[in-house]
């Protein structure tokens, strides 16, 4: 479910919102200290499967908008919802 908000998590006006979904490539490198284990992990994008526009925020969704993608193949991915341009 998305709702459209302002920085003070106040609903705000907004006929559409854009978003696009990023498939991600996680490596983990390990290291060892002299009595402990210890890892990082580096994430790389690999490129945008899905991109588009949803509507939120008319009056008859209440707010809030469902996004519902195609099946996906196996893998991390990030959703991220855009600002409104203009």
């Amino acid at each position: 479910m998305l709702t459209s908000v302002n920085a003070r998590s106040g609903q705000v006006h907004s006929d559409a919102l854009r978003w696009r979904l990023i498939e991600e490539e996680w490596d983990y490198y390990w290291t060892r200290s002299v009595e402990d284990w210890d890892y990082r992990i580096e994430y790389y994008e690999q490129g945008v499967r899905a991109s588009g526009m949803v509507g939120v925020n008319s009056v008859s969704n209440l707010g809030q908008a469902t996004l519902t993608l195609l099946a996906l193949s196996h893998g991390r991915y990030k959703l991220e919802l855009l600002p409104e341009m203009g």
